[in-house]
């Protein structure tokens, strides 16, 4: 898919360390799933697309995985083979994905309430962010609405 010229320049108002190339590969990665819109505004919030990026806490790349919580789950479905990985933008996208999805059916496709559970606790500001952030990115592209959560986007993880 094409990803729309002005989700890129969206992405390079967000942050001031972006390359154009790989604000076009964190998209076009981000457009292959189901939910693009959520996942770029998600990517916005955690690291405004820095993918070199790593918290306090020790969270890393673009969506600011924790490999503490989510390295034995990401490395059982394939996703990463060691936590370096997870400087990869690519990969930090697919990741990041991965555990939104478990986020949200861990809240039965509520999105606020898996937001909040994507970042691990009750900040309401930060739901507000990403919901802005959505916000913005549905005007810009002229939607009038996102996709509901179906069953079907939710992974299976492997135990």
């Amino acid at each position: 898919m094409t990803v729309p010229p002005k989700v890129i320049e969206w992405m390079m108002k967000k942050s001031t360390r972006l390359p154009r190339s790989m604000a076009q590969e964190i998209a076009q990665e981000c457009f292959k799933t189901e939910y693009p819109i959520i996942l770029l505004a998600l990517i916005a919030r955690e690291s405004s697309f820095n993918p070199f990026v790593r918290s306090k806490a020790g969270a890393i790349g673009l969506g600011q995985i924790h490999p503490k919580f989510w390295a034995d789950k990401l490395k059982r479905n394939g996703l990463i083979r060691e936590v370096r990985d997870l400087y990869d933008p690519v990969i930090n996208v697919r990741c990041t994905y991965f555990v939104f999805l478990v986020c949200l059916k861990e809240a039965n496709n509520d999105l606020p309430k898996a937001l909040r559970k994507y970042v691990g606790g009750k900040n309401t500001a930060y739901v507000k962010d990403i919901l802005l952030n959505i916000g913005e990115l549905v005007v810009l592209l002229g939607q009038t609405s996102l996709p509901k959560p179906q069953p079907k986007s939710i992974v299976e993880e492997k135990k």
